[in-house]
């Protein structure tokens, strides 16, 4: 089960942050302390309940950062469109929308500065969470949004980012 989103911001705020940065959720993945409300337990990764958050250390003084989040919502034949939003520190910065059977968006954003300016990135990510069973074979009953695999951050201007 996931952390208290205090829980979850004192672990950011212990960790060295690194630049760039990888962070992993899910089954004995290393990152799930950083998780707070809205998170379903771990598997390939973390399904949200939405709106769910979690806290990224990060380099403060980093300059603009990219950060991309593997990821996807819960499509399917019987719901074929899904939307995901991001904010960062309560600000949404990007909105994304996937469709079934069409390959997914890059679900990247660019951090300003400013952002990072503490050392700590909140992040919110919403999606409209469904229960599988009703919309496919499923017999998943819980409410599902999006899963998050991993989450990596890096230099706006890394020219080892494509």
């Amino acid at each position: 089960v996931a952390h208290n989103n205090s829980h979850a911001a004192a672990a950011a705020v212990a960790r060295e942050p690194e630049l760039p940065a990888f962070f992993e959720f899910g089954l004995d993945r290393p990152d799930d302390e950083l998780l707070g409300q809205g998170w379903h337990g771990a598997e390939d990764g973390r399904w949200t309940k939405s709106p769910a958050l979690l806290f990224l250390p990060v380099v403060a003084d980093a300059g603009p950062m990219r950060l991309v989040i593997d990821g996807r919502p819960f499509l399917a034949e019987g719901r074929d469109t899904a939307s995901m939003t991001l904010s960062i520190d309560g600000t949404q910065v990007a909105q994304w929308a996937a469709t079934f059977g069409e390959p997914l968006p890059v679900f990247e954003v660019m951090i300003p500065s400013a952002a990072a300016a503490d050392g700590l990135l909140e992040l919110q990510i919403e999606a409209p969470a469904i229960v599988p069973s009703y919309h496919s074979q499923s017999l998943d009953k819980r409410k599902i949004g999006f899963l998050v695999r991993s989450i990596s951050i890096t230099a706006a201007d890394d020219p080892n980012v494509e």
